[in-house]
């Protein structure tokens, strides 16, 4: 019993230092019986109605709230969606370029590339700040009048998503 309250407090702060403590604080949560956490594994690959859709999971860096990113193939561009992982809350919701998505992962690492991008529904103009830290991408989508909402997930789990969106027929 002490044994898994000192590891569910390591889980509480693990939260705290971003996506990187992402696998540390699933194996933990898998470990402790906690379901509603368990899922909290990297990169993973949804097929809806023949549409390939790659959702990730993350963290909020301003909140730590837990987080997912979904990415889907919209024409030359990618739909960026970030929702709260619990209750699948919608946040934001931004189309992008696929060469200016491309551009910022080989930016400088610690650069924040501001890519423009709209709403998908009314076409309103919004930016995506894109941001390499270490291991791991950090996300910001917003109108410009409005702080938005931010995501961190992992550079690896990032990069074969946006790979398998691209290369999907």
């Amino acid at each position: 019993m002490a044994q898994d309250a000192k590891r569910l407090d390591i889980k509480r702060s693990g939260l705290a230092f971003g996506a990187e403590s992402a696998s540390f604080v699933v194996s933990l949560a898998h470990e402790l019986k906690h379901p509603q956490t368990a899922v909290f594994r990297g990169a993973g690959h949804i097929d809806i109605e023949g549409r390939d859709i790659m959702v990730i999971f993350g963290l909020s860096q301003t909140s730590g709230i837990e987080r997912q990113l979904k990415l889907d193939r919209a024409g030359t561009g990618i739909l960026l969606t970030i929702s709260d992982h619990i209750g699948t809350i919608e946040r934001e919701r931004i189309l992008v370029q696929i060469e200016d998505i491309m551009s910022a992962l080989v930016a400088a690492p610690g650069q924040t590339t501001v890519i423009d991008g709209e709403s998908p529904t009314y076409g309103a103009k919004k930016h995506l700040d894109f941001e390499i830290h270490r291991n791991e991408v950090w996300l910001r989508s917003h109108d410009g009048a409005s702080e938005g909402c931010d995501l961190a997930v992992g550079l690896d789990d990032f990069q074969d998503a946006l790979e398998k969106i691209t290369t999907a027929a």
